[in-house]
């Protein structure tokens, strides 16, 4: 006879990922406080706010991505469960959209992405285009780019290493249909409980 497990959330690591106007953070809140997980925030200032001059700066832009990777992998192994808004996804979107083009060796960033990549239980990839793009952020010191085609490459540049570098079974495609809070977080929550 089979005895019935208790399922306990208190370990179960899950990143929310997508371009912006998604409502990873909304999802991401929801999630956490149903699963009584703590709710880790982006935390990619460091990615957006440069200082002044320092823009065009590739070296500097690279560096500073590669130091917020390692901060949010630090905050993220200090908790034995949690739900991020956002993950090196995000970091490998915006490493490439920033520097592909430049002469920046990529080879290390990616590994370590990788490797990180492989720490969650589950990856929650957010649908583009299904809510409106707006300028509010989780951050109130980033600024958009309200510009929908390079959000569509974003996007697409997300759900593209998501399927290089995660496990199928680890992944949870939020269908564009559901576009509701309450929709979307008890689909979630049906794939992760």
């Amino acid at each position: 006879m089979a005895t019935e497990q208790t399922q306990t959330y208190g370990s179960l690591k899950i990143a929310i990922s997508g371009s912006i106007s998604t409502w990873k953070t909304t999802l991401g809140i929801a999630l956490a406080k149903s699963l009584n997980l703590p709710f880790i925030e982006e935390g990619l200032e460091n990615v957006f706010v440069v200082p002044k001059g320092a823009a065009r700066d590739m070296k500097l832009r690279a560096e500073r991505i590669m130091q917020t990777l390692e901060e949010k992998r630090k905050i993220e192994e200090a908790s034995a469960g949690f739900v991020a808004d956002r993950c090196p996804l995000d970091l490998l979107n915006f490493w490439f959209g920033l520097l592909v083009q430049q002469s920046v060796d990529s080879t290390e960033f990616v590994e370590r992405c990788a490797e990180y990549l492989l720490s969650y239980d589950h990856i929650v990839l957010l649908p583009f285009g299904v809510l409106p793009v707006s300028q509010k952020s989780a951050s109130p010191l980033s600024q958009r780019n309200l510009n929908h085609w390079p959000q569509l490459l974003g996007n697409v540049r997300i759900q593209g290493f998501a399927r290089h570098f995660v496990p199928a079974g680890r992944i949870i495609d939020l269908p564009k249909a559901i576009v509701g809070e309450k929709e979307r977080l008890d689909f979630v929550l049906g794939k992760v409980t």
